[in-house]
């Protein structure tokens, strides 16, 4: 079945932005800003987001936003991507954070509103796996190719094993499982980080992954028939060039969305190729989100697909 790339996505208006200590031991991106006050970080990054969700409506993607509750903070809560996905089969799946104060993130409230509109069943089998200290953090763990029911997971503490298991057995899905490095040496917190999958196309940093690794994971692609544009580890790590999602508005348009660091790093043969592929790029400045949260574009949206 060839899917339809969505066309609607989930997106937290944040109200207390900034920068998560807790997260940071495994999130080689975040950075800390010493010459902005945390107001002034948040302010910048309600500017930032409030001009992204403007970008996204202008070429007709609906935007379902929430703001974010005023109580208890939550410095991370712009990317729902990692505790809520849907699913073509109905489901609605919640997902075992690592930080307890991502935990917080999961609101029922926005949960009940998706059901109700759509009609999801909402599934928090997932959940229960944080009491044992075994994670998996939506679709920052997991890059879905939806159309074969497969899915790419680059291992972290945020994406374990027993837990890619649970996921498998739970879904259907077959997955892939494998080892990364970043610039320090660490193994990469969110496989989004360093691929996307948009349709039969793959952005990834495929010198990110292990050697014993790598060859197993381009094989896999192509054995599903992806068209693969290869990033360099400066564009993934530092630029953010493979946090991208690939979205079809009602009239048929292709958008490749990314931020303008992301974009200003590609080579003109890179964008050319994504033009050839049929996409627009759609590109956002998210300067502060990317260095106070360590995510970008991709993070920012939790894709909502309606149930077929």
């Amino acid at each position: 079945m060839n899917l339809a790339l969505p066309s609607c996505v989930l997106m937290i208006r944040p109200n207390f932005f900034g920068y998560n200590q807790g997260t940071a031991y495994s999130n080689s991106f975040q950075q800390k800003i010493h010459s902005m006050s945390p107001e002034e970080i948040r302010t910048a990054a309600i500017e930032e987001f409030d001009g992204f969700v403007s970008l996204l409506e202008a070429w007709n993607i609906e935007v379902l936003m929430f703001e974010d509750s005023a109580s208890p903070h939550k410095p991370d809560a712009i990317f729902p991507n990692n505790w809520i996905s849907t699913h073509y089969n109905g489901w609605l799946l919640s997902y075992p954070m690592m930080e307890p104060s991502r935990r917080l993130e999961q609101r029922d409230d926005i949960i009940n509103a998706l059901v109700e509109k759509y009609g999801y069943v909402h599934r928090n089998d997932l959940k229960k796996l944080e009491s044992e200290n075994i994670f998996l953090e939506g679709t920052g763990s997991l890059v879905l190719d939806r159309n074969h029911k497969f899915a790419y997971a680059a291992l972290s503490p945020r994406t374990h094993p027993l837990a890619l298991q649970a996921w498998s057995h739970l879904t259907g899905f077959n997955y892939l499982s494998f080892h990364t490095q970043d610039l320090k040496g660490k193994s990469i917190y969110h496989t989004n980080v360093m691929m996307s999958i948009a349709g039969d196309y793959v952005l990834i940093g495929s010198d990110c992954i292990a050697d014993l690794d790598r060859n197993k994971v381009l094989e896999s692609l192509e054995n599903h028939n992806k068209k693969i544009l290869h990033l360099s580890n400066e564009q993934v790590l530092v630029h953010f060039a493979a946090n991208v999602i690939g979205l079809q508005n009602p009239e048929g348009e292709k958008l490749l969305v990314m931020s303008t660091t992301a974009k200003k790093s590609l080579s003109d043969t890179q964008l050319d190729t994504i033009k050839q592929w049929g996409f627009q790029i759609l590109a956002a400045p998210l300067n502060i989100i990317e260095k106070v949260g360590g995510g970008s574009a991709r993070c920012m949206m939790a894709e909502i697909v309606k149930p077929l």
